[in-house]
């Protein structure tokens, strides 16, 4: 309401939402009968938006998690039918030391424990203002307002935070507001230090491959507990889904793969390298089913790379008879067998460990079955009950970095 009447004092076109989240039934509605009469009195358009919490609650989510992604989801949806330039959010100083406490209790990192900064949309114009500022502008405006009853419970760790801990901490240090506002600054400056060097780390150490890219971490092993930090940001960075930071580092300095993340994206390591393939799902889902007449020139198997018949330079040479022959490319399942010469049946699995693929290799492995057999594993061995001699038969190549 505050924020309301300064964006009218100073003749900013604004828009109200309000959500009513029918949690405290006469309650609910009386917030909400509030705010349609001040926003009327200021002339100021209002959108009321309810929710029901038996219909928007996701699984695995809390009642505050899915209040908070239902608004967020709201204010972005009337800001765009409203074509409305910014979301201005009415959070202050004191609603940020509650949220600093809770994120310390709970082990965040630096970038946790700074204020999120103001971006394109969102806004948060009162972030330097305490509720007592705010209470005083409210009484000088005559800006009418409402307790929320449920604040003066202790159900929720904020609540506690707030009228257990913090009065604490007053009734020890009286300027415990002064000393978290010089604290909060000196942490801003600390994680703005680190995240333009997170950002220039991976200038330096991203490098791209073939359809993906890696990050060299190499120079963090030395001092690899130390940097914690600076790697903790750089995954935020890259979006990488890998919170067991300590696990990463002792990974780190193993020659073994270790994937990390399955599907999308896939990211594994391996000599202190990271390797990150973003659309590695797609290879899961190919299932080309081509003629031999497809293969007489460059056939694309959906994005893995190309097969076509040849003369010259064949990876493998087939005995078939083009006509009766339905040919399918695929990923290799657990229970495929090849046939090699001198050797007998071998599990497809088999091979690739013997050819010393990597994880990322292995998953991107594609077999061509003849009539439902295994007749290739593509760029690597052909079945020998489908081996022809060099220069005899039908000569397949496959062009793909998959094995880079």
């Amino acid at each position: 309401m505050s924020l309301l009447t300064l964006f009218h004092l100073h003749q900013f076109k604004a828009i109200a939402v309000h959500v009513n989240y029918h949690l405290r039934g006469e309650e609910s509605d009386a917030d909400e009968e509030l705010v349609k009469s001040y926003c009327k009195r200021l002339g100021i358009p209002l959108h009321i938006i309810h929710f029901q919490k038996e219909r928007e609650i996701l699984k695995s989510e809390s009642l505050q998690m899915a209040a908070r992604r239902f608004r967020y989801e709201k204010f972005e949806w009337v800001r765009i039918q409203e074509k409305a330039d910014f979301i201005a959010l009415a959070h202050h100083f004191d609603d940020w030391v509650e949220t600093f406490f809770l994120h310390l209790s709970r082990g965040s990192g630096l970038r946790g424990l700074v204020q999120p900064p103001d971006d394109s949309l969102i806004i948060r114009p009162l972030r330097l203002a305490s509720k007592g500022d705010i209470l005083q502008f409210a009484q000088a405006y005559a800006v009418p307002w409402r307790e929320d009853a449920s604040n003066s419970t202790s159900k929720y760790e904020r609540n506690r935070i707030r009228n257990e801990v913090l009065p604490l901490l007053q009734s020890i240090h009286p300027r415990v507001a002064t000393g978290l506002r010089h604290t909060f600054e000196n942490l801003e400056v600390t994680f703005k230090y680190l995240h333009l060097q997170a950002q220039e780390y991976l200038r330096l150490y991203k490098f791209l491959i073939f359809q993906g890219y890696k990050i060299s971490l190499k120079p963090l092993l030395p001092w690899r507990e130390e940097y914690g930090a600076l790697l903790q940001e750089i995954l935020f960075l890259e979006e990488l889904p890998i919170s067991d930071l300590n696990s990463l580092s002792k990974a780190l300095t193993t020659t073994e793969s270790k994937i990390w993340h399955i599907g999308f994206p896939l990211i594994f390591s391996r000599n202190a390298e990271l390797y990150i393939y973003p659309n590695e799902h797609r290879f899961n889902k190919i299932s080309v089913e081509k003629v031999w007449t497809d293969l007489q020139k460059p056939c694309d198997l959906s994005g893995w790379g190309r097969v076509y018949v040849t003369d010259q330079d064949a990876d493998a040479w087939m005995s078939l008879d083009p006509q009766n022959t339905k040919i399918l490319f695929r990923p290799w399942h657990s229970e495929d067998f090849i046939l090699i010469p001198n050797s007998g049946r071998k599990k497809v699995s088999a091979l690739l460990k013997d050819k010393k693929l990597t994880l990322v290799q292995r998953n991107k492995t594609l077999v061509m079955t003849v009539n439902g057999e295994v007749a290739w594993v593509v760029g690597l061995q052909v079945d020998g009950r489908f081996k022809a001699k060099p220069g005899q038969g039908i000569g397949l190549k496959a062009v793909s970095g998959w094995l880079e």
